[in-house]
């Protein structure tokens, strides 16, 4: 099957239209159940549970999967290998699913199900990830900056890199915070104490994380994102 055929093909029709049925339901259960969001906040406030102004970039990566899920349903990527997109495809779907799932759990103040659902979101999301990396064009800028050499990508064009690769750094980079956070409540609800030792190894770990992006890839997106996350940590432990 040439590629062009692989893009209009029914199993891609039906995953296009899977992402964008999962992306409608994930924004409508997030408004639904938004009052009850901000009561889990109120009763498991953790150093790592940002408040619900740092909620803006949520809205950022929204607009951006909006953008790649419009886009591909409209006009499908022709550059990105078949296989891979097909795998883009699926992970989008299923991140979106989980998503939907960790937003259910947590209204409910089930915390250790919100945790589980929001890990395999990350790791959904960091796969896809790794996926645009290997296949998607940064700007020539963020090329001088990494120190992972690859000429080899198939999708050269800046729509490709606004509209497939920088939604999913968002998300993923997004997705290392709020994982962090949903830890800390899973653990303060099955009764661990959040002492600074935990604190500190979730502030590492983020840390770790951007410092890699930067040096691997010069991802400044992703950095950004963290830098973000950083700000807010500051003011929260600035108000205790």
């Amino acid at each position: 099957m040439t590629q062009l055929g692989g893009l209009h093909a029914r199993r891609m029709l039906l995953l296009r239209l899977t992402m964008a049925i999962s992306f409608t339901i994930c924004l409508w259960r997030n408004a639904a159940n938004a009052l009850a969001l901000d009561d889990v906040r109120l009763r498991h406030p953790t150093v790592m549970v940002l408040p619900r102004e740092a909620d803006q970039l949520f809205w950022v990566v929204v607009f951006f999967l909006f953008g790649f899920i419009g886009r591909e349903c409209i006009a499908p990527c022709a550059d990105l290998p078949f296989p891979q997109l097909e795998i883009l495809y699926g992970l989008t779907s299923l991140g979106l699913v989980l998503q939907t799932i960790c937003f259910e759990a947590a209204s409910a103040d089930w915390m250790v199900v919100a945790f589980g659902a929001m890990s395999a979101l990350w790791l959904s999301m960091f796969a896809a990830y790794v996926l645009v990396l290997e296949n998607v064009e940064p700007p020539h800028l963020f090329a001088t900056l990494s120190i992972h050499k690859d000429v080899g990508y198939p999708c050269r064009r800046v729509s490709d890199y606004l509209w497939m690769r920088v939604p999913f750094t968002l998300y993923a980079s997004w997705l290392g915070a709020t994982t962090m956070a949903s830890l800390t409540v899973a653990l303060a609800t099955v009764g661990v104490p959040l002492d600074m030792y935990i604190y500190i190894s979730c502030f590492s770990a983020l840390l770790m994380a951007n410092v890699v992006a930067l040096l691997w890839q010069g991802d400044l997106v992703f950095a950004s994102v963290g830098a973000w996350a950083f700000v807010w940590y500051v003011a929260l432990l600035g108000r205790l």
